[in-house]
């Protein structure tokens, strides 16, 4: 039994509840509130969720039922799930960075020293591909014509870099990781891609 006051479905629903109680038993007996959408017995919901083959069932069901949408709307799932994972990383970087004693530098850059010999193998890999080099040279010569055109791009001067690096530690705001470094591997990336171009200008005079 239940101490719930008598309501029709009718009144329920037009006082906006999501239950209503008639005091008379349902098919199965039991004397109890009744949803005001199927009109369900609370008490038979509550022991069919319980039940093992049921909530098996209800799990197979569930499964098709989402294999079926993102089969019907791929392009829907792929900028739900894009939006959704774009926004968690953003707020898990904000929250990392909030915390007062957060290591989350400090992790950047041992992954970042962690799986450095294995960029390298994999950019030194993609360098020796003929195409690739072609690329890299042909972006090197637009962006240095882009710098002969306007040599000083942008709005920070030199002081306006220094006071930034300062205050952010020689770190990215972005990202976290060691401008210093960055900044060595550019050079050498730059003094490389120089090479290069001195052997294709070498290769054309001959």
């Amino acid at each position: 039994m239940t101490d719930c006051a008598i309501i029709s479905r009718s009144e329920a629903k037009a006082a906006g509840l999501k239950r209503y109680f008639t005091g008379e038993a349902c098919h199965a007996g039991h004397v109890a509130e009744r949803c005001v959408s199927d009109c369900k017995c609370v008490e038979c919901s509550r022991l069919k969720s319980r039940d093992p083959d049921y909530r098996e069932r209800r799990k197979e069901y569930k499964a098709a039922h989402q294999r079926a949408y993102r089969v019907k709307y791929p392009d829907l799932v792929a900028a739900t799930e894009a939006k959704r994972d774009k926004a968690a990383r953003a707020e898990a970087r904000r929250e990392a960075r909030a915390k007062p004693d957060s290591n989350h530098k400090e992790v950047l850059r041992k992954s970042y020293q962690k799986h450095k010999a294995k960029r390298n193998a994999e950019m030194k890999a993609w360098r020796a591909v003929p195409a690739n080099k072609e690329a890299m040279l042909a972006y090197m010569r637009c962006f240095k014509a882009a710098r002969r055109a306007n040599p000083l791009p942008g709005h920070f001067t030199t002081d306006d870099v220094l006071i930034l690096f300062e205050k952010q530690d020689g770190q990215c705001a972005a990202c976290g990781c060691d401008l210093v470094e960055l900044a060595v591997e550019f050079a050498i990336a730059l003094r490389a891609l120089q090479s290069l171009e001195g052997q294709e200008d070498h290769a054309g005079m001959e």
